[in-house]
């Protein structure tokens, strides 16, 4: 049990006034605490650094006239690499930049207000920091025409060089995957004091109000950095790890998980369940006006709807429900409306008829629990449940409607060493059983349509 101070002013009541909650952390096996760069009780290290930054410079002070050579566009390709950089953007109308050159597409440094800003570091530095895989785009940004682009910080480098960062692989960009030593941190102590932790200061309430421009949307909300300090105390040395919430509530264990994401260039999923309970006292007030459960008027005010999803959409995109880019920043200087290079997908739980499912005739509607139960991984890809056999480019599933498909399969696996599940279509345990025999021994096989409906009945006794 872990107790946290999340309200330095207290909160009064009938006796003490309370400043804390507590955080209970449960490890099984050979499951350990994380060692943080923080014990987040003695005094503060401010000089302990992140790994990875914004290319693009953020603060309002930062446009083309202060600092025009690092006004240029940065080369990418068609498969989203940093080819090179060209020549500082030269003239008064910066409408008229290029956007293209040859095969290349142009990244300018556009600001979220739309103003050419100033990248970090030169065109020179870019090119070398590109080469070692020290810098990459992180997404394309469609609202302000460009790529968003991350580098890695000098001192990140220099524990690279002196070993203390390891270079573990690369991603699909070329950038590198990095793995802290575990020389210089520490073990979490038992009680949090920390001011970012504080729910109802900059980073709870104020905000939650910040990306909905709503102070009403859900009471209470915990700050981000608590939740996220909090993750990774449990799987911060593993950055390929699923977070599950079963209780979302405004949605700030995600925005957590893309803030430690953004802070080692983790791969960290986040799956949130919620429902779309509306406070009892709005409940009544909506009643009383005649609108009722399934009403659009109610449920526009339910939880889900009014909190958990605007503020994850908001997080991702850098841009608030009302179609303005959300203000502020973050503890390291990242803009709110830079927003994260992740993307969300949003699914309502619903009921099935069981005979529907049993003859096939459901599976676009669970196609996401697939997705879900091979890890949730890569860009959910449409399936065409009328061909023998559905193998995702990006996700590590196949799914085998007919045995006509699986010399297919078979064929393909060689190439695809990242499928985990596969999911066959079989009348008969005696059919599922010949195709399973015929497939590595590593895959995880689950028989449609009877292993999930023999899981949701047992679920529903």
């Amino acid at each position: 049990m872990v107790t946290i101070a999340i309200n330095p002013s207290g909160a009064t009541g009938d006796g003490f006034s309370r400043v804390d909650e507590y955080a209970f952390f449960a490890f099984f096996g050979s499951a350990r605490p994380n060692r943080t760069l923080e014990d987040y009780f003695g005094p503060e290290d401010k000089t302990r650094a992140r790994w990875w930054d914004s290319l693009l410079r953020g603060g309002r002070e930062w446009v083309r006239a202060a600092r025009k050579n690092l006004c240029y566009p940065i080369f990418v390709d068609a498969d989203g690499h940093i080819a090179g950089a060209g020549e500082p953007f030269e003239g008064d109308d910066e409408s008229a930049r290029p956007t293209q050159q040859g095969e290349y597409e142009l990244a300018w440094p556009v600001r979220a207000d739309g103003r050419l800003g100033i990248w970090r570091v030169d065109a020179d530095r870019l090119r070398t920091l590109s080469s070692l895989g020290y810098a990459v785009t992180t997404k394309r940004d469609l609202r302000r025409g460009t790529w968003s682009a991350r580098y890695l910080l000098d001192g990140a480098i220099k524990m690279i060089e002196r070993g203390e960062i390891k270079i573990e692989g690369r991603g699909p960009l070329g950038d590198v995957i990095l793995a802290q030593s575990r020389r210089g941190r520490v073990i979490p102590k038992t009680i949090w004091h920390r001011a970012r932790h504080a729910a109802g200061a900059a980073w709870g309430t104020n905000l939650l109000t910040a990306f909905l421009g709503d102070a009403s949307a859900f009471p209470y909300p915990k700050s981000v950095y608590a939740v996220r300090d909090t993750i990774d105390a449990a799987v911060g040395d593993r950055p390929n790890a699923l977070i599950m919430d079963f209780f979302a509530g405004s949605g700030t264990t995600l925005h957590a998980t893309l803030l430690l994401n953004a802070g080692d260039a983790g791969r960290r999923r986040c799956v949130l369940v919620t429902n779309n309970e509306l406070n009892h006292k709005v409940a009544a007030r909506l009643e009383r006006r005649g609108s009722f459960r399934g009403d659009v008027e109610f449920e526009a005010n339910g939880v889900f709807d009014a909190a958990t999803r605007p503020r994850i959409t908001a997080a991702i995109a850098g841009i608030r429900p009302d179609g303005r880019p959300v203000e502020g920043a973050y503890l390291d200087g990242r803009e709110f409306a830079e927003g994260f290079e992740e993307n969300a997908e949003f699914f309502r739980l619903d009921y099935l008829d069981p005979a529907e499912v049993e003859f096939g005739l459901r599976f676009v509607d669970l196609h996401p629990l697939l997705w879900l139960r091979a890890g949730g991984i890569g860009e959910r890809e449409e399936i065409d449940p009328d061909k023998p056999l559905g193998l995702p480019a990006h996700s590590p599933y196949a799914v085998l409607f007919d045995p006509s498909g699986l010399q297919d399969l078979l064929a393909a696996l060689p190439e695809r060493p990242d499928i985990t599940h596969v999911f066959i279509v079989a009348d008969s345990p005696e059919s599922f059983a010949q195709i399973v025999a015929d497939l590595p021994r590593q895959i995880e096989t689950v028989r449609l349509y009877r292993d999930y409906l023999e899981t949701m009945r047992g679920a529903t006794r």
